[in-house]
């Protein structure tokens, strides 16, 4: 997986209807000017990150609370969550979903990666796997938080908590995106 360089202070935003579906970069300073999403649909937006300020002047524009902002910001040893946050008015009303992300990845200490084929050829690539290093020290089990803060009304996803672009669940969601036929696009 690559890691985001440089997204600091850049949101992906993805507006979407049943038509069409489209992404940009935007940087943060900007959201409060972009257009508003389509009149039947909605609009996603993810920060890269725990980027503590770009999600402070979201949660400015959104009125998500601070709690919420540290909360989704500081993992600590937080588990999952879910929690409905009433605002003053229903469009200010979001449920929070923190939850984590887990991940299998190979330890970048480790030279020799053996693929499938190298393994089941025979007794020789056996003996190259043996005397290599073992699985605990090949692989290793990352854990990334996200956090979810859903507006109904606004019809309005904000995610952040991962830092690449190439992130299983950001692919999932890029790709229903694009289907046309996805539910996500229809309801």
């Amino acid at each position: 997986m690559q890691p985001v360089t440089d997204h600091t202070g850049l949101v992906e935003l993805w507006n979407f209807d049943e038509h069409q579906a489209s992404q940009s970069k935007v940087p943060i300073r900007d959201l409060a000017t972009t257009p508003p999403p389509p009149k039947d649909g909605g609009r996603w937006m993810h920060v890269y990150g725990s980027d503590k300020l770009a999600l402070q002047k979201i949660a400015a524009l959104y009125g998500i609370q601070d709690d919420d902002v540290e909360g989704a910001i500081n993992p600590a040893e937080q588990g999952p969550e879910v929690s409905f946050v009433q605002g003053e008015r229903d469009e200010e009303d979001y449920l929070m979903i923190i939850a984590h992300e887990l991940r299998l990845t190979r330890s970048e200490d480790n030279a020799k990666y053996i693929s499938p084929r190298e393994y089941h050829a025979g007794p020789r690539s056996m003996m190259s796997v043996r005397g290599g290093a073992d699985a605990s020290q090949q692989l290793q089990l990352e854990e990334v938080q996200l956090s979810f803060f859903l507006f109904p009304e606004r019809r309005l996803l904000i995610t952040l908590g991962t830092n690449s672009e190439d992130s299983p669940i950001l692919q999932v969601a890029r790709k229903n995106l694009k289907n046309k036929r996805s539910k996500l696009r229809r309801d």
